[in-house]
């Protein structure tokens, strides 16, 4: 009985403490605001408001992006509205701002943005510098977006140099002038602001090497509070679903919000054992990382290539031999 009034009494008083806290929440694509849902044992604060982004309305008409939109909406259950996509840039930095813009000046903000959301806040930040932004969280967020691309184009044997103007086929409405979250860093003036980043090594959609990109660049342009969690596996936005880690998960980010002095779980128990910077590589690891990321897809690239041409020119050969071989019948 104790122990439920003294829970009770915490709960109150954070709610006292941290009245004016806002979560803002960013979701990814091919989803909705309902993505939160999967996120609030990670959220913290007494109020929280999740994004609409544009491309989350559903795609209405009979030509091409509604085709896309009722295909998808049969199969997925999802969304899906390409005219919309805009990919962290324009119309979603914007929406950001608009939410942003309705609340109290004396709310203090937790960013949070899964994927798409996390690079439209790193944009969002960018452009506008808002004071209010106390944290930043990005879970699985792509420091270039038409980079995601690279590595499967690699494989395909198709020069990743492409992957710009492949990206803006696939998603026409991404502008191909905009800076990337990796470009736009250079921009957030708060250089104390605490950073906390979270990966899967596992992830399949938006490789970890990404974060490791986004980290290493925030340590460069002097951010002084970044951190990043690797963790060893999880599916792309359900690392909270995984039970193999999903304590790792709550473990890393309560200690980055009692770090800070953030709203935090005072239920969630952390491993006594734990530490933040366990799981934060160093800067020469990191460095490591990138580079052989990036010689990898070189390397599969130039594989690919060679293939294809290998492909090609036995394909060529057979082709001539059957046509001189029936050119050769019918003279006869």
């Amino acid at each position: 009985m104790l122990k439920k009034i003294l829970l009770l009494f915490n709960l109150l008083f954070i709610q006292n403490v941290y009245a004016n806290w806002q979560t803002i929440f960013g979701h990814g694509i091919i989803d909705s605001p309902n993505q939160i849902t999967r996120f609030k044992a990670a959220i913290n604060t007494t109020s929280t408001i999740a994004i609409k982004f544009a491309d989350s309305l559903p795609a209405e008409g009979s030509n091409f992006n509604g085709l896309i939109g009722s295909i998808c909406k049969k199969i997925l259950k999802k969304n899906v509205n390409r005219q919309n996509m805009y990919m962290g840039q324009e119309l979603d930095i914007q929406t950001i701002h608009e939410t942003i813009s309705k609340l109290d000046l004396n709310d203090e903000i937790v960013l949070f943005g899964v994927s798409r959301g996390g690079a439209a806040m790193i944009n969002y930040l960018a452009e506008y510098n808002p004071t209010q932004i106390k944290a930043l969280i990005l879970d699985e967020t792509p420091a270039d977006m038409p980079a995601t691309l690279i590595k499967s184009l690699a494989k395909l044997g198709i020069n990743p140099k492409y992957a710009l103007s492949i990206f803006t086929k696939i998603f026409p409405a991404y502008p191909k002038t905009s800076l990337t979250p990796l470009e736009a860093i250079k921009n957030i003036k708060n250089k104390n602001l605490p950073i906390f980043i979270i990966h899967s090594f596992a992830d399949s959609m938006v490789p970890y090497q990404q974060s490791c990109m986004l980290y290493q660049k925030f340590k460069k342009e002097g951010f002084t509070n970044v951190h990043l969690t690797i963790l060893p596996k999880g599916q792309h936005s359900f690392l909270l679903q995984d039970v193999q880690i999903s304590s790792m998960y709550l473990d890393a980010i309560n200690d980055f919000y009692q770090k800070y002095d953030l709203p935090y779980n005072q239920t969630h128990t952390i491993n006594a054992t734990f530490d933040l910077a366990q799981f934060t590589p160093s800067d020469k690891k990191i460095e490591e990382i990138i580079q052989n990321y990036q010689t990898g897809i070189e390397k599969t690239y130039q594989q690919a290539y060679a293939r294809n041409m290998l492909i090609t020119a036995t394909t060529s050969v057979t082709l001539v031999a059957l046509f001189l071989k029936t050119y050769k019948y019918n003279m006869n």
